[in-house]
This record gives structure tokens, C-alpha cells and sequence, in this order.
């Protein structure tokens, strides 16, 4: 399973900053537990980190509830965003991105990245409580996987 890119991990950390700053959004709008994002009026949204990916990258609502899109689309928007692709090896793109998570902790930072899309998803990026988990931290924790990422790369440039 191949690394995502640095760069593109940074920029989907600055997304999740951008949208934590330029919406002002509180805490009440972010819960891992919320599994269907309002897509008609994203502002008063709550959602999970799957949830507002979907905010972030403008998907389609092909749910069959017309105001509500269900956490995949977002989470699987991410994936996808970052390279990972849909169905391989019968997995969604958001289950390989957890899945890479997973098996590269030095590189996510801790070992519950598996966890990212779950209900215990604060974890993944390093928060023992969801209410101390932020889009904000969620957008810094990226942004610190790409710049492991970004050594990695260079590592491996040095050494080609």
C-alpha cells in the first residue's frame, strides 16, 4: 500500500483548519457519533470527520434522504482526495486510508488512525475525549502526518 503524498496531506490538513476558522464553528457542531451530514444548510451542520469531509469537498447527495447524506460519501471524499482509491481488494477508499493509518503509526502519529471513522474516532488523532477533538486539531494532525510524510520523501530521494 502505497504512502498518500505530503503535499496532499498538508492541504487536506489547511482544508480542515479553513473550514474550523472561516465558519466558526463550536463544538456542538462536530460529533463523531452524527453519521448523516445536513446537506441543505451547512452551516447549522453537525457531523462527523467522515461527515464534514463531505462539506469540505462538495459531494453530490445521492442518499435517499434529500437532506441528509450519509458519512461515507465525505469520508470516501477524503480517501480519494489523498489517492486512495474506491474498492480495492473489496474495500472502500475510506477503509484503505484507515487501514493505511493503521498500519503505519509512525507515520500518522499514534496507532488508533484505524479509528479515524469510527465513533472512537478522537482517538485517532490523538484525543482521549471527543469533546477536546476540534475539525481545527483534526486539520493539525494532518498537516503534522504530512510533514512526516514529507521527510519520508526526502529520505527516500537521497537515497535513490
Amino acid at each position: 500500500m502505497e504512502h498518500p503524498s505530503s503535499e496532499k496531506m498538508i492541504d487536506l490538513g489547511n482544508r480542515f483548519v479553513d473550514i474550523h476558522n472561516l465558519s466558526n464553528l463550536s463544538s456542538d457542531n462536530f460529533d463523531f457519533h452524527q453519521s448523516l451530514v445536513k446537506t441543505v444548510d451547512e452551516c447549522g451542520t453537525v457531523a462527523c470527520h467522515g461527515g464534514w469531509g463531505h462539506v469540505l469537498f462538495k459531494q453530490e447527495n445521492i442518499s435517499e434522504h434529500p437532506n441528509y447524506a450519509p458519512f461515507e460519501h465525505g469520508a470516501a471524499a477524503i480517501a480519494r482526495f489523498l489517492g486512495f482509491s474506491d474498492k480495492c481488494l473489496g474495500f472502500d477508499s475510506y477503509d484503505n486510508f484507515a487501514k493505511w493509518a493503521r498500519l503505519n503509526p509512525e507515520l500518522w502519529g499514534n496507532i488508533a488512525g484505524g479509528s479515524m471513522f469510527h465513533t472512537d474516532g478522537h482517538r485517532a488523532f490523538g484525543y482521549s475525549f471527543p469533546d477536546d477533538c476540534t475539525l481545527e486539531n483534526i486539520g493539525q494532525h494532518y498537516i503534522a502526518v504530512g510533514e512526516r510524510l514529507k521527510t519520508l520523501e526526502e529520505t527516500n530521494d537521497e537515497t535513490s
